[in-house]
């Protein structure tokens, strides 16, 4: 993007002051500018102090031993006293991305985004609020921390050994990476505490997208004829997200890491272990072997350079590549390789889902431990949006604090015209940020947030959202929506879950659906739409390791009845967010009401036919015996016009009864044309039974 013709001048400076007032607090924006004014001095960073301090917070740390005989040379000064103040400027000309020269802060994870996000300069230049060096040497910027977008001001004294900056700058008397590094390094309490990271985090925070990983070893790795022949492997899928994610206009980064050999080895490649590097291009092109997959990759030091195939001096390059490609032979620390070796060397790829035009909106909630939030979200149109769970970034607090990510889950339902809740999506981790993307109609949501904090000291999270429309986040609902998991798991029942029907036992209608989802939750949803039969099921777990039942269950089981025209659920809850083991005995019982168990036997019952005691000749008297869930049932039908059944029957019963009597004997009489039905009810699971009878005919 060009500069030149953007008029900073005094417009410029008003501006600055007008957003600087706009998005920060007032009293202290005019309490800075008062003071400077008053003492006719530049601005002093109070919270940010040109000491020791913001070096380094503790000194006496063992993990910055190897620091302290360098840094505490270190001198804070002015911008204007190591550069030119007549040609020093924030941008000059256009933003490039080998602009940017790393010093002796360890932060080249930072860096390589910053040479990434060059690539776009209008999302650097979106991050200045103040565009031009002013009087009060006080510059404010924007940076998306834990979620939510906020101003930072700074003033322009940086670290200095003699007259020159130690750490990052630009090329020239530019001021805009030094000012984010600053920036960067205020946010996070120190200079040092900005050391080693991944680029995703930088790039989510400079930009408000969120970032994809993709990471892989070795023992994914396909062979280069595998990758040729387009099999689709782990490792390779990776070169269709690679190329999508270009299309998409996304950016990429990628680490080096030992993923086949030593740092020792990868050094002599021109490679750096555990370093990061900004991804440029990804093409792919026709040589005179066939199509070779192609990666542009820029080292932030801008020196220090692959030296295998497709190297700046490989002979690889022909004249047509070279102007297909815009080869540069050029030590500036950007090169090509193929993909075969990127992945070999290469272990972890960084995705960031940068989407032009898209709107950012957050909120700031919060819970105790055990608790949980229901935020309503209302979409105007349909959208693409990405939702996230940001926990406050663990570099925020000392190491000696060993602060860790708390397991975070998030469920989405839409909230339909009924009032009832429809199943969107759930997803759980133990991350900076966790978050999804998804296609939502417009209308209103409901996003469930728990997080199961590891520490007292943190109980609050933000709730944000990234997409092609503006979310409007209303308010906390979770008083509100008492029954939130029961109805958005019987949804999702509904829509996922694995399905076991009972209609061979005669309860047509009645569905049991389980299923464990991604967002830590599992379920057993009963939905009982018969007229005449109950469904007991019986669950004793023998394995229960990282899980429990969620009230009203408790314990290693449970017990429901689901009655005609019922629906219940049980939810059972991942306690470790990693690995759960789970082994279960049950039994399910279809309970028939007496209408449909009458109709049953008369079906399926097993068959016996009554003979008269004298002839020994078969009679027109059946009996139909038939065991079910709830017990036995015998069905007497007499066809006969003229004979009656007279029947005892003596039982040694255990785990049964005889339905509408305490006693163990029946005397049974069934005329012509009439039928009896008589029921032994179970009273345990294990039950057994013995007969003796007699009967006459007459």
């Amino acid at each position: 993007m060009e500069l030149n013709d953007i008029d900073f001048g005094e417009f410029g400076r008003q501006l600055f002051l007008k957003i600087l007032q706009e998005t920060s607090s007032e009293g202290e924006i005019q309490e800075c500018l008062k003071r400077c004014r008053e003492k006719e001095t530049q601005y002093n960073d109070e919270s940010f102090p040109a000491n020791r301090s913001s070096l380094i917070n503790n000194w006496e740390e063992e993990s910055v031993r190897d620091k302290v005989p360098k840094w505490k040379h270190f001198v804070w000064k002015r911008a204007s006293s190591i550069m030119n103040p007549d040609k020093m400027c924030i941008f000059k000309d256009r933003i490039e991305p080998d602009d940017i020269k790393q010093g002796v802060l360890a932060d080249c994870y930072f860096l390589s985004s910053l040479s990434v996000l060059a690539e776009k300069p209008e999302r650097i230049i979106e991050l200045f609020e103040t565009l031009e060096v002013n009087e009060f040497g006080i510059y404010a910027l924007r940076i998306c921390k834990n979620g939510e977008w906020r101003t930072v001001i700074v003033d322009d004294y940086f670290p200095c050994r003699g007259n020159s900056p130690v750490f990052s700058r630009a090329h020239g008397d530019e001021l805009w990476v030094m000012l984010l590094e600053k920036v960067w390094a205020k946010v996070h309490g120190s200079y040092e505490r900005i050391e080693a990271g991944y680029a995703e985090n930088v790039l989510r925070d400079l930009t408000g997208a969120p970032t994809k990983v993709l990471t892989h070893d070795d023992n994914t790795f396909c062979s280069s004829e595998g990758l040729k022949e387009g099999l689709k492997s782990e490792v390779c899928q990776l070169w269709d997200h690679m190329i999508q994610s270009k299309h998409n206009g996304f950016l990429l980064a990628a680490s080096a890491g030992s993923t086949k050999s030593s740092i020792k080895l990868l050094e002599e490649m021109g490679l750096i272990g555990f370093h990061s590097y900004g991804i440029l291009d990804v093409r792919e092109v026709l040589t005179a072997d066939g199509v070779e997959k192609l990666i542009k990759l820029r080292n932030p030091w801008g020196d220090f350079e692959w030296t295998g195939d497709w190297s700046d001096q490989s002979a690889n390059w022909t004249k047509d590549l070279k102007l297909e490609l815009n080869f540069q032979d050029i030590d500036d620390g950007t090169f090509w390789m193929s993909f075969v070796d990127f992945t070999h060397y290469f272990s972890r790829v960084q995705i960031c889902c940068l989407h032009a035009g898209y709107k950012y909106s957050s909120t700031k909630a919060f819970h105790e431990k055990g608790g949980c939030s229901i935020i309503r979200m209302v979409l105007e149109e349909d959208s693409e949006v990405y939702l996230s769970i940001n926990q406050k970034d663990k570099r925020c607090f000392a190491r000696t604090q060993q602060y860790e990510y708390s397991n975070a889950r998030l469920i989405v339902a839409r909230v339909v015209e009924d009032g009832s809740l429809e199943y969107i999506f759930g997803k759980m981790g133990m991350d900076r940020e966790v978050w999804q993307n998804e296609m939502l109609g417009a209308g209103d949501y409901l996003c469930y947030v728990e997080v199961d904090w590891q520490t007292e000291e943190v109980n609050n999270f933000v709730l944000s959202s990234y997409g092609s429309s503006e979310a409007h986040f209303i308010r906390d609902e979770k008083s509100e929506h008492p029954d939130f998991l029961e109805q958005v798991f019987m949804s999702c029942a509904l829509q996922h879950g694995t399905e076991t029907t009972f209609e061979d036992e005669g309860a047509e209608g009645c569905v049991k659906y389980h299923q464990m989802c991604q967002e830590g939750y599992g379920y057993n949803f009963f939905c009982n739409d018969s007229l005449n039969a109950s469904l007991k099921e019986v669950v004793t777990y023998t394995r229960f390791q990282g899980l429990e039942l969620v009230k009203p269950f408790s314990g290693d089981g449970y017990e429901v009845l689901v009655k005609p025209q019922e629906k219940k659920i049980v939810l059972l809850r991942q306690t470790n967010p990693t690995s759960y083991k789970l082994t279960f005995t049950f039994s399910s019982t279809i309970l028939l009401n007496t209408e449909a168990l009458k109709a049953r036997a008369q079906k399926i019952g097993k068959l016996t036919v009554r003979k008269d005691p004298v002839s020994g000749e078969p009679v027109d008297i059946f009996v139909r015996t038939l065991k079910h869930g709830g017990g036995l049932c015998y069905f007497y039908d007499n066809k006969t016009e003229d004979r009656t059944l007279e029947e005892q029957i003596k039982f040694k019963l255990r785990g049964l009864k005889i339905k509408g009597t305490d006693s163990t004997e029946l005397n049974i009489r069934v005329g012509p044309k009439q039928s009896k039905f008589i029921e032994l009810e179970a009273t345990s699971s294990n039950w057994r039974i013995q007969t003796s009878l007699s009967y006459g005919i007459i």
